[in-house]
């Protein structure tokens, strides 16, 4: 890009920048400490990656637990923001089974939908999980749906924690809190 563009990512006009080697320095350098703090932590556990809706996926086996960041209701269009990821892993986009997309906002109908999504997603993921397994959610609550979540889902909330999200891109600089819940089985 040359010149000022429509940018779906952050939902404004954006200037291109003007010094691409400084950026590309800057995040091979970030991407290297990455993966040689993940060589540090790796172990030879496995891993499965399913790409279904989770409101509906079976499975064959039990969970020790879960580990999630679902969308945030009305924030993001996360099919736009990692269209790389579906075009380099050639997985099929099914923008019409996202929960909370951006497109449908963040109104009160529409926040009333996520919580019986995400819920219904876990009530889901439930039947998968052994006795006592935890379930951690990552998300950013800002309308305080989870503790409604936890109750549809028949789910408890055993502990939350607040981790500061202060620097997402170079030009989005305004801080935030996720919040880091960790659920057991509440039947």
């Amino acid at each position: 890009m040359r010149e000022p563009y429509y940018c779906y990512k952050h939902n404004r006009t954006c200037k291109p920048i003007q010094q691409c080697l400084k950026f590309l320095r800057k995040y091979s350098k970030d991407s290297l400490l990455r993966l040689r703090e993940f060589e540090k932590v790796r172990t030879a556990a496995e891993i499965h990656v399913i790409s279904a809706d989770a409101r509906s996926l079976g499975l064959e086996h039990k969970l020790d637990g879960i580990f999630t960041s679902p969308p945030y209701a009305g924030a993001i269009d996360y099919h736009q923001q990692h269209i790389y990821a579906y075009e380099l892993f050639d997985i099929e986009r099914r923008e019409e089974q996202e929960i909370g997309p951006k497109i449908g906002g963040r109104s009160k109908k529409a926040r009333d939908e996520y919580v019986s999504e995400i819920a219904q997603a876990l009530r889901n993921a439930k039947r998968f999980l052994k006795p006592n397994a935890p379930i951690f959610i990552v998300a950013h609550d800002s309308f305080n749906l989870y503790p409604s979540i936890a109750e549809r889902s028949g789910l408890k909330i055993k502990d939350e924690y607040q981790r500061a999200v202060t620097s997402r891109t170079e030009r989005e600089t305004r801080p935030y809190n996720e919040s880091i819940f960790t659920m057991v089985d509440g039947d």
